[in-house]
């Protein structure tokens, strides 16, 4: 196997693991604030490693960016991957301000909103970025698997696709991921403790995170999005989880069935998300590549 085709998988395989990882941090309850704050670190810094993987390509786009030779699919992608390089940072940024395991900041300002926002919308980007990147991933797909007829990889590769696109579209609107990208353009006049707290969903899964913001969150007044919406305690999953009330605070009790479905579910949710803009960013381009050919 030659140093392209290693380099290739190396990529591949961490490419997956920032998609993974990167739907589980989207609601954080799932696998407590620990792993939220930490495994964000790490992607943040798993990301600088896949810019730097992809360095020789960023420089000669960067050195060319205004030069008629460099196409206009080419500079989309740069200008893309610019805006998600931002969102991360912001992301990191803003995310050790707020943070209660690992640093213990507590810097005044309004963090929340930039770090859902630009979570809402590196999730945008990433599904964007995907989708300029269609063609290469659909024939990494067909490489590997390669023995059954290029026919069935196809319709069995689209029916799945479709799937993920509709149930994408419906996770828009059944997470919170709508009010997260329209925060920064709501009213300032809305309550502090209306705004949501957690990366946490209008679900059956929905439950506040003890291990670190029980008594942080009980002592300012915040609460989880399902106190805020006025939702029964009912709403919440009894199961594997069971919820104690001591006064102001509330703990979880988290087992690992508890923990392996309710990741299960957060990645389905938000990667679908990703797939749902991928997906209408790979079809523009097809159309506009196939244009481009035609004339």
């Amino acid at each position: 196997m030659g140093k392209a085709k290693i380099s290739f998988k190396y990529k591949l395989m961490l490419d997956i693991a920032m998609v993974i990882v990167l739907s589980l941090l989207f609601r954080k309850n799932t696998l407590g604030m620990a792993f939220h704050e930490i495994a964000g670190l790490i992607i943040l810094a798993v990301f600088i490693i896949h810019v730097a993987l992809n360095r020789s390509w960023v420089f000669v786009i960067t050195r060319n960016l205004l030069s008629s030779k460099t196409t206009i699919r080419a500079k989309i992608c740069w200008l893309i991957d610019c805006a998600l390089v931002i969102c991360f940072v912001l992301i990191g940024l803003s995310g050790i301000l707020m943070s209660k395991v690992v640093f213990h900041f507590n810097v005044a300002g309004n963090w929340k909103t930039l770090h859902y926002f630009c979570a809402a919308l590196a999730l945008i980007l990433a599904g964007a970025h995907l989708g300029m990147h269609g063609a290469v991933i659909g024939h990494s797909i067909a490489r590997l698997f390669k023995k059954i007829p290029v026919k069935t990889v196809t319709v069995v590769f689209g029916v799945v696709s479709l799937v993920i696109i509709a149930f994408g579209a419906y996770s828009l609107t059944s997470t919170s991921f709508s009010r997260w990208i329209t925060m920064p353009f709501e009213s300032q006049s809305a309550s502090p403790e209306r705004m949501p707290v957690n990366f946490s969903e209008h679900t059956e899964s929905e439950k506040p995170d003890a291990t670190a913001e029980s008594s942080t969150d009980a002592a300012s007044g915040e609460s989880s999005d399902a106190m805020q919406s006025g939702e029964s305690s009912d709403a919440m999953q009894s199961g594997d989880n069971a919820m104690m009330a001591h006064g102001d605070k509330m703990q979880v009790q988290r087992t690992p069935g508890s923990m392996i479905l309710g990741s299960l579910q957060t990645f389905i949710q938000f990667f679908s998300i990703m797939y749902f803009f991928a997906a209408i960013t790979c079809v523009i381009d097809m159309v506009f590549m196939k244009k481009k050919k035609v004339s």
